[in-house]
């Protein structure tokens, strides 16, 4: 069974709610190396801290789907304040572990549920995809 629940943003490093907030950004940033095939993307917990706490910018939430023993995946719902009030950025994440098992699935519902209680009517999801095998088109730029 996966539980979704909305994580608190921790006030500072340390303070409650930081040991979900750093290993929820683990997986995000964990899945983006492997993706990216490098880690120089990747921001540690105590980096990324500001920019979550920044809600006048950027409002984020976090989301963390567990399993009976760990968190498994992670989400961010990213509304645009001032011009776009009506537009969200959604972001997934899942353990390479636990994929296939409808985490992704359940935390993306989550997320559309939550855009749909703020009134937005246009979402943009930021899923990071790897090379496939096979050819590829030259980009003629």
């Amino acid at each position: 069974m996966i539980d979704i629940r909305e994580l608190e943003i921790p006030s500072s490093v340390g303070a409650s709610g930081w040991d979900d907030f750093a290993s929820a950004l683990a997986i995000h940033y964990g899945n983006g190396a492997l993706t990216y095939g490098t880690d120089e993307l990747a921001f540690s917990a105590e980096e990324a801290l500001p920019n979550y706490l920044d809600q006048d910018n950027q409002p984020t939430r976090l989301f963390a789907a567990r399993d009976e023993t760990r968190m498994v995946g992670a989400a961010r719902y990213e509304t645009e304040p001032g011009d776009d009030p009506h537009t969200a950025w959604m972001m997934v994440d899942v353990l390479p572990g636990a994929r296939g098992a409808g985490v992704g699935s359940a935390l993306s519902a989550k997320l559309q549920g939550v855009a749909a209680t703020d009134g937005i009517r246009k979402a943009i999801v930021y899923a990071v995809s790897g090379y496939a095998s096979g050819p590829r088109l030259a980009p003629p730029t």
